[in-house]
């Protein structure tokens, strides 16, 4: 089985850092929401925690899961909040699943460089994004068939935005990639 090698501290740590990504993403993405009043402005957000996320996870535990675990995590939690799309959006746990088992085969494949960890947020957002707003589409979500004619624009400020998040995310990785804690979890 693909998952057979997670020690216990790891499905912590993976399981925690979903619960904490989802928080952040959800607390600090209403908050700006509330604040400006601006729509999909909590997607600025959510792509900017999403990007440090990976950075972090990847990092910290390089191996196969390290995506998809704490994504279904995310996926599950965003069922009942505005994240991730409509409340009481049920799919977004298995396309969160999914696009985890996606990023995680592409970097088990590129073996973990740095490169392949920017690549796999591109194409973690890419079929999230688009999984997620064909789904809406599917199951007959009013104004969804809208989003899905400019989705192209919502990727690529996903990208844009989220490469804050990416650079965030190296920035903090050098400087606790030798903190007790971060080795204990990696060993």
């Amino acid at each position: 089985m693909v998952f057979e090698n997670i020690k216990t501290k790891e499905l912590v740590f993976l399981t925690l850092m979903g619960v904490l990504w989802f928080l952040l993403d959800f607390i600090v993405g209403q908050w700006v929401n509330a604040v400006t009043g601006l729509f999909l402005i909590g997607a600025a957000v959510s792509s900017i925690v999403a990007g440090f996320f990976a950075v972090i996870l990847i990092k910290t535990r390089p191996k196969f899961g390290t995506l998809t675990i704490p994504l279904l995590i995310f996926g599950i939690l965003c069922i009942p909040t505005p994240s991730g799309g409509p409340v009481g959006f049920w799919p977004t746990a298995i396309i969160d699943f999914v696009v985890g088992l996606v990023a995680d085969a592409w970097l088990k494949a590129t073996k973990y460089k740095n490169w392949a960890v920017i690549a796999s947020f591109y194409i973690l957002a890419t079929l999230l994004l688009y999984s997620q707003t064909i789904t809406m589409v599917w199951m007959g979500i009013p104004e969804s068939g809208k989003i899905l004619g400019v989705m192209h624009f919502v990727v690529l400020g996903f990208w844009v935005i989220g490469t804050i998040g990416l650079w965030l995310g190296f920035k903090t990785w050098n400087k606790i990639k030798d903190k007790r804690i971060i080795t204990q979890i990696s060993s």
